[in-house]
């Protein structure tokens, strides 16, 4: 590009400017209705499943969903930390050099990956149907707190795609 910008791209790149920053204010307005609902959803999801796991239920039937308890796997970044800790734990016996890569690989993996188990609302049921257990056999000031704080994070949520499409 030679020479000074033009009036349009002056105007382009104000507009560009003055919208991200309307969007990032709007953005902070919702994160921070959200925070505590997230909070609160978690504290519910987490006496949930408690509730489940000592009732020996994996899933109840609520209306036309499912509250599942379900699966999550994160992975951390790979780090030198964690490279070392897999090279560190290393012994030499598999019998060629792709069984000792993968080997050390499969560590590596295995310390990033984290799982833990939570509940979540679902409209798939379960593929074993005998795994579905009545709603009334649960906790009901449990389930209808996280009924209530899902409908309460969907409804923010839905303000918040709402108002940006605007901008």
């Amino acid at each position: 590009m030679e020479g000074k910008p033009t009036e349009e791209e002056k105007t382009a790149v104000y507009r560009y400017c003055t919208t991200s920053r309307e969007l990032m204010q709007k953005k902070k307005v919702y994160t921070d209705r959200k925070r505590p609902l997230n909070a609160k959803m978690k504290s519910v999801r987490d006496d949930l499943l408690k509730s489940m796991q000592e009732k020996g239920h994996t899933c109840y039937k609520v209306e036309d969903s499912y509250l599942r308890i379900t699966q999550c796997t994160s992975k951390k970044s790979l780090t030198i930390e964690m490279i070392m800790e897999a090279l560190h734990g290393f012994e030499k016996k598999e019998e060629s050099m792709e069984d000792a890569i993968e080997s050390i690989a499969n560590k590596m993996e295995s310390i990033r990956s984290h799982t833990k188990q939570y509940v979540k609302l679902m409209k798939t049921p379960p593929k074993s149907k005998n795994d579905i257990t009545e709603v009334t056999d649960a906790d009901p000031q449990i389930v209808d707190d996280y009924r209530q704080t899902e409908r309460e994070l969907l409804e923010v949520r839905k303000e918040e795609k709402d108002s940006s499409k605007s901008l």
